[in-house]
C-alpha cells in the first residue's frame, strides 16, 4: 500500500460563508437598511436588471447606474403552493411568482401572499419585514400583495 487514503467514510462538518460581492451586496444592503428595491440600468438600450447584475448578457457592457424601483410590478407568471415544504417558512396556499417590477426588463421571483384570486397581469407591491427582523436577505421582502390588499 502505497500511504494514499482511497475512501473515507465519516461525517465532516464544515462551516462556511458566502460573500455576495459588491453589486448582490449593495441590492440586500438596501432591502436590510432602507426597505427599497434597486435595479441596475444598461446605458446603451435602457434595461433594467433586478436583481442587478455586473454585466449586460446582451451588450456586455458593464452596469453601473442604480435606479430605485418602486417595489410594485406585474405578476407574469405564478404556481400556487398548496402542499407544506421542509424547505419552505411559509404555510400554504401561497404563489410563487414571476414579477416585472415597474421600470425593471427582468423577473423577480418571489411569493405573493392570498393567492385564491391572483392573474397574470395583475398589480402587486412588496411587502417587507419590519426593519428589526430584516438580515440582508432577499426574503426581507416577506412577500408581495396584490395592490390595494394588506
Amino acid at each position: 500500500m502505497d500511504g494514499k487514503v482511497t475512501h473515507f467514510s465519516d461525517v465532516v462538518h464544515m462551516e462556511y460563508r458566502l460573500s455576495p460581492g459588491k453589486i448582490i451586496g449593495r441590492f440586500l444592503s438596501e432591502l436590510k437598511e432602507n426597505g427599497k428595491i434597486f435595479g441596475i440600468r444598461e446605458r446603451t438600450h435602457g434595461h433594467v436588471f433586478v436583481p442587478p447584475q455586473k454585466f449586460c448578457p446582451y451588450s456586455g457592457n458593464k452596469l453601473e447606474e442604480w435606479v430605485e424601483l418602486s417595489g410594485q410590478g406585474i405578476v407574469e407568471y405564478y404556481t400556487v403552493v398548496y402542499e407544506n415544504s421542509p424547505f419552505a417558512d411559509w404555510n400554504p396556499p401561497y404563489a410563487l411568482s414571476g414579477i416585472r417590477l415597474d421600470g425593471a426588463y427582468t423577473i423577480l421571483w418571489h411569493r405573493v401572499k392570498n393567492p385564491e384570486s391572483l392573474k397574470s397581469g395583475q398589480t402587486v407591491k412588496a411587502v417587507f419585514k419590519p426593519k428589526e427582523e430584516r438580515v440582508g436577505s432577499i426574503l426581507d421582502i416577506d412577500h408581495f400583495v396584490a395592490s390595494g390588499s394588506t
